[in-house]
């Protein structure tokens, strides 16, 4: 017996609206607009550790050094310790390309180190792409191994000289770049989950959003509400987001327009 063939209908996402503010949908491209992206660093190889080899706890020599209370930022020059076969290793001053990159030739393992001095205290969102982790005034944050740009890392900035100390991990694309928080509170469609509906489907499924919360303050009872073609569905959400992070969260979907083709939703 021949079947007929269902069509999709691809959702996405053309506005993302909070707390009654509609602001448009952010982007990767559209952060780069705004963003202050860290042009010039200081390099160190891997000293005292494993190279790239894999250990449940470091034993990085200028990382160890970063976290102690008399450390010192480190200068070009200096020598920051021993790799692995006791060569001698030093911090030399690398400048990224145009696109705001450090390349594998220059920097392979090892450390980063950035400082920006602020004008005024503020919250902004990191972006560490090619880091295994960025310590931010010593402060230890998550990175963005495999370089994808989809790591946002609020931060609280001090007024003065921030420091940044970026461990490198396997990606090729290494960078560091930040910008102002938009909203103390957010959704992106950056890394979102949408599913297909097919032709035949009248139904609800899962998407998933991230929600960022860049406030000293913990996010409980959210409710996230979207809306394909006037079609709303509500998704109460278990649990809360912490200060200062981001959490990707269910949410439900309802069927749009019987035609096949890309689907609109709003989320809010």
């Amino acid at each position: 017996m021949a079947h007929a063939r269902a069509a999709k209908k691809r959702i996405f996402v053309s506005r993302i609206l909070l707390a009654g503010v509609l602001f448009p949908a952010l982007e990767a491209s559209l952060f780069a607009e705004d963003a202050f992206v860290f042009k010039e660093a200081l390099y160190s190889g891997s000293v005292g550790g494993r190279g790239f080899g894999r250990s449940a706890v470091t034993s990085d020599a200028a990382l160890i050094q970063l976290s102690t209370d008399n450390a010192t930022p480190p200068k070009e020059g200096a020598v920051s310790g021993r790799d692995r076969s006791g060569k001698e290793q030093q911090w030399s001053k690398v400048e990224a390309d145009a696109s705001g990159s450090f390349s594998d030739n220059k920097v392979r393992g090892g450390s980063l180190y950035f400082t920006y001095d602020s004008p005024r205290e503020q919250t902004v969102v990191l972006s560490a792409n090619g880091s295994s982790s960025v310590f931010v005034n010593g402060v230890p944050r998550a990175g963005d191994g495999y370089g994808n740009g989809w790591t946002l890392l609020p931060v609280r900035l001090k007024k003065g000289v921030n420091d940044f100390w970026f461990q490198i991990s396997r990606g090729k694309k290494k960078g560091l770049s930040f910008v102002p928080a938009p909203k103390p509170v957010y959704l992106t469609d950056i890394d979102m989950t949408v599913p297909d509906f097919l032709t035949t489907e009248i139904d609800e499924k899962l998407a998933a959003i991230r929600v960022v919360n860049a406030t000293d303050e913990t996010l409980h009872d959210l409710v996230i509400k979207s809306n394909v073609a006037g079609r709303v569905s509500t998704t109460r959400i278990n649990g809360s987001v912490i200060p200062m992070t981001t959490r990707k969260i269910p949410f439900k979907v309802s069927d749009g327009p019987d035609a096949p083709g890309k689907q609109a939703v709003e989320v809010s």
